[in-house]
C-alpha cells in the first residue's frame, strides 16, 4: 500500500484474481526454484538428461488435470472423459485423438438437416392487404428469434434484384479458394519461440471467449447456450487435449460458407462476402488461441485493424491532419489508397505458415494451425440452395477468430519492407503508410517516393498470392507552387500499379474511407440528419409495431450515426496525436484554400 496510496487494501488484493497476476507469481517461482536448485556437475562422458517440449506440456497439462475441480455425475459421459485424461501417459496420440472424438461425437451430436417440403400447390394471386398481412407475420416471427438481426435486415438489407444464378456462384467462389499458389515472400529474420502461445488452457481464458449468445450455430448445430452449459472443468479438459492432440477432431473442421451481399443490386458472385462458421467449439478455442497471439505478438503501430483500441478514430484523425497541414502549408504530397482483390480469401497457405514461423510461433501451434487450414472442407449456401463440399487451398476463414491476427501479421511484413526514408514528416512523426485490415494508404513528398513505395507493396502481395485492383484503386497529387504561395490538386501526375495505371483524383472527387467521407482537402463535411431521415421513413414503413420502432431508434439507428458525429466533425478532440511534440500549423488566413478546424489547437465555434 505504500507504493499505491490513492489505492484501497481490497483494491490491490483484487488483482489476484487476474491471469496476467497468477502468471506472474508462476514465472517468479520458476525463477526461485531455478536459483535454489543444486548444481550437480554430470559424471564424465554423461549428458544431463533434458525433457523433450512435449513431455514438458503432457506433464504440465496432466498437473493441471490435477488442479481442477474431479469430474462427477452422469450427464455429459464423464466416466470416459477421466479414463481418456488418465491415459495421456499410457495411450498413443492416435488412440488419445480417437477416443476423443468418438466422446465428441456423443456428447455433441451433429444436427440432422432438414429436407423442406415442396408445395405442389400452384402459388394464388393475393391482395395488396393480404400481402402486407404476410409481411407482417414474417417480420413479427423474425422479431421474436432476434430483434437485432431482423432491424438491420429492415434498415440494412440490401436488395437483390437479379442475383448470379447458383452454378455461376459456385464456379466462381471454388475458383477464388482452390485456385492459391505455392509461393511466399522472402522470410525475414526468425523471432525467438514465444513458448507461452501454446500452454495448458486455464478455465479463465474460456470464460473470456465465448462467443456471443446471438452467435449463429456451426453446421453441427451445437448452440452457444449449449456450450455454455457444459460444466467448465470438463471443457478445460477438452480443450487441453485438442493441445496434447495438436489437432481438432474432423467433424469440428467442417465449416458452412455463407454469402453476403455487399452492395444494393449485387449481380456478380465478386459483389457478395463469403462468412465462414464453424463450430462453436472450435471457435471458443480459436478464440482463445488468437487472444494470445494478440497480447504476445508485437505488430507495428500502423496497423489499426482488429485490435483493441479505436483505430478507425486514429486512422481518420492521421489522415485529414496530413491532408489539412500539407495543403495549408503548401508543401508538397503523394497519395495512394490501394485496394487489395478479395485479400482474405487469396493469400497462400505458405504465406502464413512463414509468417508464423516468423513471429516466433512453437512449431506444435503452426503445425496445429495448418492442420486447419489442410483437413477443413466448407459448402456455400446461399438464397436456399447448398453447394457441394469444398476444400480450400488458399486464403484465411473470414469468420473464425484466428484470421483476423494472421492476417496482420502478414501486413506486419509488408510494413517492415517499405523504406523508412520515404513519408511525409509533420513535427517529429513521420506518416509513410496508414493500414485498416487491407485497406492500405502510402504517403511520399515526392512522385518517385510514391511509386518506389507502390512497386514494393504490389511485389510483395503478388508474392502472397494477392493482387492489387488497380480499377478501384485511385492517388491523389498535391504540387506546390511557390511564387504564388498555392497548393493545386494535379489530376495529371500518373501512378502505375504492375503495369496498370492509377486513377488519379482532381479537387472536387471525393472517397470514403473507413466510412469518412474525403476529399483532397481533408475530411468532407456530411449531413448526419439525412441518413436518420431516410432511417426513420424505413421505419415507419416497416410492418413494426410502435414500440419496436421506438426501440429500432434507441439500439440501432442513433448508435449507428455515432461513428459519423464522432469523426465527421470540424475537431477531433482527444485526438491520438496528442502527446506526440507536434509543430501544429497556425490557422489559415481568410484568403486560405482551405476551411479552418482540422488541426490540432486551432479555436472552433462549438455548435
Amino acid at each position: 500500500m505504500p507504493y499505491f496510496p490513492n489505492r484501497t487494501l481490497e483494491s490491490i488484493k483484487g488483482q489476484r484474481k487476474y491471469q496476467r497476476h497468477k502468471d506472474k507469481v508462476l514465472q517468479i517461482l520458476r525463477e526461485m526454484e531455478e536459483e535454489n536448485e543444486p548444481i550437480s556437475s554430470p559424471a564424465q562422458g554423461e549428458d544431463r538428461p533434458s525433457a523433450s517440449p512435449e513431455q514438458d506440456l503432457i506433464s504440465a497439462i496432466q498437473e493441471l488435470f490435477e488442479q481442477l475441480e474431479p469430474l462427477s455425475g452422469t450427464e455429459y459421459n464423464v466416466e470416459r472423459l477421466d479414463r481418456i485424461c488418465k491415459g495421456l501417459s499410457t495411450w498413443s496420440i492416435a488412440k488419445i485423438y480417437e477416443e476423443l472424438e468418438l466422446y465428441l461425437l456423443k456428447i455433441f451430436p451433429p444436427a440432422r438437416k432438414r429436407k423442406g417440403k415442396a408445395s405442389s400447390a400452384p402459388k394464388r394471386d393475393i391482395t395488396k392487404r393480404q400481402a402486407r398481412r404476410v409481411e407482417y407475420a414474417k417480420t413479427q416471427k423474425a422479431w421474436k428469434k432476434n430483434p437485432c438481426n431482423c432491424l438491420r435486415v429492415i434498415l440494412k438489407g440490401k436488395t437483390l434484384a437479379n442475383p448470379p444464378t447458383k452454378q455461376c456462384m459456385v464456379n466462381f467462389w471454388r475458383t477464388t479458394m482452390t485456385n492459391g499458389t505455392n509461393e511466399s515472400p522472402d522470410c525475414e529474420a526468425k523471432q525467438p519461440e514465444i513458448t507461452g502461445l501454446w500452454r495448458p488452457v486455464v478455465p479463465s481464458e474460456i470464460l473470456k471467449s465465448y462467443p456471443e449468445m446471438t452467435t449463429c450455430p456451426g453446421p453441427d448445430g451445437l448452440t452457444v447456450r449449449q456450450l455454455r452449459a457444459v460444466p467448465i472443468n470438463i471443457l478445460t479438459r477438452i480443450f487441453n487435449l485438442f493441445l496434447f492432440c495438436g489437432k481438432l477432431p474432423k467433424h469440428l473442421l467442417v465449416a458452412r460458407t455463407t454469402l453476403i451481399p455487399k452492395k444494393d443490386g449485387a449481380e456478380k458472385p465478386e459483389d457478395y462476402r463469403p462468412i465462414t462458421v464453424q463450430s462453436v467449439v472450435t471457435r471458443t478455442f480459436h478464440k482463445i488461441l488468437a487472444r494470445r497471439l494478440t497480447n504476445m505478438v508485437t505488430l507495428d503501430k500502423r496497423q489499426k485493424a482488429f485490435l483493441p483500441t479505436d483505430g478507425c478514430a486514429e486512422h481518420t484523425f492521421d489522415l485529414d491532419l496530413v491532408l489539412r497541414y500539407h495543403r495549408q502549408n503548401f508543401k508538397p504530397l503523394y497519395m495512394a489508397s490501394m485496394d487489395i482483390a478479395k485479400a482474405f480469401d487469396s493469400v497462400s497457405h505458405k504465406t502464413i505458415r512463414d509468417t508464423l514461423s516468423i513471429i516466433g510461433s512453437p512449431s506444435p501451434m503452426t503445425d496445429y494451425i495448418m492442420d486447419t487450414y489442410n483437413r477443413c472442407h466448407t459448402t456455400l449456401t446461399f438464397d436456399n440452395w447448398e453447394s457441394e463440399a469444398i476444400k480450400p487451398t488458399c486464403g484465411v476463414k473470414q469468420g473464425d477468430p484466428l484470421s483476423p491476427i494472421i492476417f496482420n501479421m502478414i501486413m506486419n511484413r509488408l510494413l517492415k519492407r517499405l523504406p523508412p526514408e520515404v513519408g511525409v514528416d509533420i513535427g517529429n512523426v513521420r506518416f509513410n503508410a496508414l493500414m485498416f485490415a487491407d485497406d492500405i494508404i502510402f504517403l511520399a513528398t515526392t512522385p518517385n517516393g510514391l511509386q518506389l513505395t507502390v512497386d514494393i507493396a504490389s511485389e510483395f502481395l503478388a508474392q502472397c498470392g494477392l493482387f492489387i485492383n488497380a480499377s478501384k484503386s485511385f492517388t491523389v497529387a498535391l504540387r506546390n507552387v511557390p511564387h504564388v504561395k498555392k497548393s493545386v490538386v494535379d489530376g495529371k501526375t500518373q501512378f502505375k500499379c504492375r503495369g496498370h495505371k492509377l486513377p488519379s483524383l482532381r479537387r472536387e472527387d471525393e472517397w470514403k474511407y473507413l466510412g469518412v467521407p474525403f476529399t483532397p482537402e481533408g475530411r468532407s463535411m456530411t449531413q448526419p440528419e439525412v441518413k436518420l431521415k431516410e432511417a426513420i421513413d424505413k421505419l415507419t414503413r416497416a410492418p413494426l409495431k410502435p414500440q419496436q420502432r421506438l426501440f429500432a431508434l434507441r439500439i440501432i439507428v442513433l448508435p449507428g450515426l455515432y461513428h459519423l458525429l464522432t469523426l465527421d466533425v470540424e475537431k477531433l478532440s482527444g485526438s491520438p496525436l496528442e502527446g506526440r511534440n507536434l509543430r501544429h500549423p497556425k490557422p489559415p488566413e481568410s484568403s486560405g484554400a482551405i476551411s479552418s478546424g482540422a488541426i490540432v489547437g486551432e479555436e472552433v465555434q462549438s455548435t
